[in-house]
């Protein structure tokens, strides 16, 4: 009984430890990402010019339509954007989906973002994720309990990577679909082909729009880490549920899949519940 006792106590030493270094190794994450946005913020102008009609011409008609429909025309364009989520995601069709609260930091002038995820993995088990697009270049960090590297990936294909992210997530704020460093062209009444060049990365993209202007969907290739290298491979992104945050009509929830040799990959779920557009400050 006494051995058993030793063994229960040391258990609840080892717990409260663990909980510890968490909480501390989980105020420095938090940290870290305070820092990074604050950086991003940086880069945002504090003014912009209003959106005209007479900047749509030239545009796909689908795509002026969406910007007309989205509130956009007669405001000032988005400069930075925070966008607060919830949902679900899992790594592999065979694993159980994990809930997640979720916070997006756009900047749209020069484009980047911050994106910074708690996710529950199991009961008392947590991951910490941030994905950053920074001066062209992307980053993605998970950490368990905010201690143990899960994924800490940089290079030329998570640039990529990153920038698709970006330029797919514009549908959150439609007017940087007027910025330079995209350059559109009609498929169809109701597509069009986003191309983005920045930083010497590129990458491209399908929106498809249904007849009343609202985005529904957008397609494009992209890398995927397969066994320790890269596969360029459809990544699909519907949404649905079209709703006005702080003046802007967006989509409010949908979903995130790969489109493999063996049937669809649907991994991420999500759902929008607060949008701010040009408030934010570093």
């Amino acid at each position: 009984m006494r051995f058993l006792q030793y063994v229960l106590g040391a258990l609840a030493v080892i717990i409260i430890l663990v909980l510890i270094v968490s909480a501390v190794a989980t105020a420095a994450f938090n940290q870290m990402v305070e820092r990074e946005t604050n950086l991003l913020l940086k880069t945002a102008p504090q003014q912009s010019q209003l959106v005209t009609v007479s900047e749509l011409q030239g545009l796909p008609g689908c795509v002026q339509k969406w910007l007309k429909t989205s509130q956009v025309v007669g405001k000032e364009r988005i400069r930075t954007v925070r966008v607060k989520q919830t949902g679900s995601m899992r790594t592999q069709p065979d694993t159980a989906w994990m809930p997640f609260q979720a916070q997006y930091v756009y900047t749209t002038d020069q484009p980047g973002f911050i994106w910074y995820a708690r996710v529950k993995a199991a009961p008392l088990i947590y991951l910490l994720g941030r994905d950053k697009y920074y001066q062209g270049e992307g980053s993605m960090l998970i950490k368990l309990l905010g201690v143990v590297d899960v994924a800490n990936e940089q290079g030329k294909e998570i640039d990529q990577g990153t920038l698709l992210r970006f330029l797919a997530e514009m549908m959150w704020y439609p007017s940087a679909a007027l910025n330079p460093y995209i350059e559109w062209e009609e498929i169809d009444r109701l597509s069009a082909r986003a191309a983005m060049n920045y930083q010497g990365v590129n990458g491209s993209g399908v929106f498809r729009f249904n007849e009343q202007g609202d985005v529904v969907e957008f397609r494009a290739e992209r890398p995927r880490a397969v066994d320790g290298r890269f596969e360029m491979t459809p990544w699909i992104i519907p949404v649905k549920d079209h709703r006005v945050f702080d003046g802007v009509r967006i989509p409010s929830s949908g979903e995130v899949i790969w489109e493999l040799d063996n049937g669809e990959f649907n991994w991420f779920h999500f759902k929008t519940l607060e949008v701010e557009y040009n408030r934010l400050q570093s």
